[in-house]
Parts: C-alpha cells; structure tokens; sequence
C-alpha cells in the first residue's frame, strides 16, 4: 500500500534536521543506496529506494538460490534454472553465456511498474531465500 511508504526525501529530510547531512557519490556503478553522509563527518546512512525511486534500469544485481536458481529481480517469483546448465556439463565458456544471455534479455522492472498496476501478480521469492 503506498499511502503506507514514507518516501525516502522525507526520510533524509527528517533525518537531516537532527544532523544535517549532504549526498555522497555512489561507489560504483549500479549501487542501489543513495547514500548520505553527516556533515560532522561521524558516519552515514544510506537508502534502498525501490519503492519511490526505481533502479531497475541501472541495476547490477543478480542471486543464485539455494536451488541454483538465477534470480534477476529481488521481487521476482521464479529464476532461470542454472544447476541443470551445470549438471548438463556446461564450460566455463557455456556458462558465461548463459548468464550472459539471461541477463541481457531480463526485462523485470517491478519496482518500475508496480505504481501503474495494483495485480499483485504471482507470489514473490521471499528475501530470506535469496540472501537480500
């Protein structure tokens, strides 16, 4: 239910009052926490802002289940079977590929697109199982 999320600029701001903070520069390319630090210099916090600001397009994040599952969207229902790529006796080379093609053809945006639609769609993978 969105009306229950508190947007992330609120969070900052909120937060920022008590101690101001001011925007750090992402580590690397495709990280999904806007990070800030507190102007004292005595740490930072960091937000995963998937609910109100979406970071499908740049993001980098792929799991592996515990059934050798590729998942490419911590809110996606299934993965892409890799252990029967290994089991079939894949190289190195073929395995690269594999993953390769899996993630070039994602098109999971979830985060993206679930404003626009209120179908809760089929169940998600819970986080615990896939380490997020």
């Amino acid at each position: 239910n969105l009306e229950s999320v508190v947007p992330a600029k609120d969070i900052v701001r909120m937060i920022g009052d008590e101690w101001p903070l001011e925007p750090v520069d992402p580590n690397y390319s495709g990280e999904v926490a806007r990070r800030y630090r507190f102007t004292d210099g005595q740490g930072e916090v960091g937000m995963i802002t998937s609910v109100t600001q979406p970071f499908c397009t740049g993001c980098t994040r792929a799991r592996l289940s515990p059934e050798g599952k590729l998942v490419t969207c911590l809110f996606a229902s299934d993965g892409h079977d890799l252990r029967k790529v290994l089991r079939d006796g894949a190289s190195d080379d073929e395995l690269r590929q594999a993953l390769s093609e899996i993630w070039i053809a994602r098109s999971d945006r979830y985060s993206e697109t679930r404003s626009a639609n209120t179908d809760p769609g089929p169940r998600k993978i819970e986080m615990y199982h896939l380490g997020g």
